[in-house]
């Protein structure tokens, strides 16, 4: 008897460490006044790199034994990189001959929600007329992973571009 409860107490445990560990990711909201695909050129705003240092060290007997790993990321590299894929003219500056036919996009971290042993982070990447400073699309996601916040970023980018790009 003292094994099944302590069993059935194991299982009790595991199961509300999956649950609090375990993050859904929230929906992707989209504010869309007109299609992305009416314009030509795309001016995206520069950012800095998101960069991100996860490690681990381990000491026994007077022996100290680490490990790190890094990545960074550069979103309106990202973000270009998107818009030229789906055919998009990549402006250095907007001009004011194509300034009507040019998409001006910056991109913003919005919110770092954590949930148990994880977090994911959320940006908001907004397209405006050039010309007007209209909005044409403005679109928020989430991207989440255990250890690496520049990975978080790059997957919530990719989940707003999808959106941003569906004709």
């Amino acid at each position: 008897m003292k094994k099944l409860n302590l069993w059935a107490l194991s299982i009790v445990v595991a199961l509300g460490a999956l649950m609090t560990s375990c993050l859904i990711l929230r929906g992707t909201t989209v504010v869309k006044n007109e299609s992305v695909y009416n314009y030509k050129y795309v001016y995206v705003m520069p950012t800095v790199a998101t960069q991100s240092v996860y490690g681990a060290t381990v000491g026994t007997g007077g022996t100290t034994v680490g490990a790190t790993t890094s990545s960074s990321v550069v979103p309106s590299d990202i973000i270009a990189g998107q818009f030229v894929k789906n055919g998009f003219i990549r402006v250095a500056d907007v001009k004011p001959e194509t300034a009507s036919q040019t998409l001006s996009v910056s991109y913003s971290e919005t919110n770092i929600r954590k949930v148990g042993g994880t977090e994911a982070t959320e940006v908001t990447i907004q397209a405006v007329n050039a010309a007007t400073n209209a909005l044409v699309c403005s679109v928020t996601a989430e991207g989440k992973s255990k250890t690496q916040q520049a990975e978080e970023v790059r997957m919530a980018i990719d989940r707003a571009m999808k959106e941003m790009m569906k004709k």
